[in-house]
């Protein structure tokens, strides 16, 4: 279903970077190391309540402690970084709000732009986030 695509897309990218030997780590900090999450009932919690930066030169995310002032920065909510570390999972009841795909497709699009230095052609067969519907509320 349509709905799903943006979710598609991110699995794309991810393994897509995971296979190139590029893929971020999204639990800990790029620069000093802290766990960016503790666990929570089993589930994976922002261990900050700022803003989190991906910095696209340091290859990761930096915990708010770490912030960047590199204009190529991206800021990250912390339940768009919880949300994905909690779908890597597989965690039941792990539903992405439209801005957390939206935040977390800019940083994997802009890694992977960094990287390769050019758009890969593959990425044009799924459309973009804005030209999506929002997301339906999970089902109960």
């Amino acid at each position: 279903p349509p709905r799903r695509l943006p979710l598609l897309r991110l699995r794309f990218e991810l393994h897509f970077l995971q296979l190139l030997g590029y893929l971020p780590d999204w639990g800990r900090c790029c620069a000093c190391r802290a766990a960016l999450f503790r666990e929570e009932e089993g589930r994976a919690a922002p261990a900050f309540a700022a803003p989190y930066h991906f910095d696209v030169r340091g290859g990761g995310v930096r915990c708010p402690d770490c912030a960047s002032a590199d204009p190529q920065r991206l800021l990250l909510a912390p339940a768009s970084l919880a949300f994905l570390e909690n779908w890597r999972r597989g965690a039941e009841g792990a539903h992405p709000t439209l801005q957390a795909l939206q935040e977390l497709e800019a940083a994997v699009e802009r890694h992977l732009l960094h990287y390769l230095e050019r758009r890969p052609r593959s990425l044009a067969l799924l459309p973009p986030l804005d030209a999506l519907e929002p997301l339906p509320p999970p089902e109960a």
